[in-house]
């Protein structure tokens, strides 16, 4: 399981510092869902030499078993959709004398566990 994290990490700061590089910004949580799925094809297509929706269906299942990206390891539910999944918690806090929307943390469904923002860690 270490290992798994270490590797995904790994990813996850390659992948944002690409970005922060090229954008002058962090990407947004869901890139990093977007970027496995793009790889997840990418490897099912290669994988069944096809592009055949349904050899892709077949073949993501056993590709997931053994792949570990930017957002970590991950399974598919009865639906089809993924199992755990990371969500970006949202609050309206005041800056100033304004009240914006921000990320107060972030909750990782493979882990279970939440990421919070120092801005959220250290308020009174």
């Amino acid at each position: 399981r270490l290992i798994r994290r270490q590797r995904q990490m790994c990813i996850r700061d390659r992948i944002k510092e690409h970005v922060e590089k090229r954008l002058g910004r962090a990407p947004e949580s869901y890139a990093f869902a977007t970027y496995d799925a793009l790889w997840v094809i990418a490897l099912a297509i290669d994988t069944t030499s096809s592009y055949d929706p349904e050899a892709l269906k077949k073949a993501i299942p056993e590709i997931l078993k053994h792949y570990i990206g930017a957002s970590g390891h991950f399974e598919l539910n009865e639906n089809g959709d993924r199992a755990y999944a990371d969500y970006e918690l949202w609050v309206v806090r005041k800056i100033g004398k304004e009240y914006v929307w921000d990320i107060a943390g972030l909750y990782r469904g493979a882990t279970d566990t939440v990421e919070w923002a120092k801005w959220w860690l250290m308020r009174s």
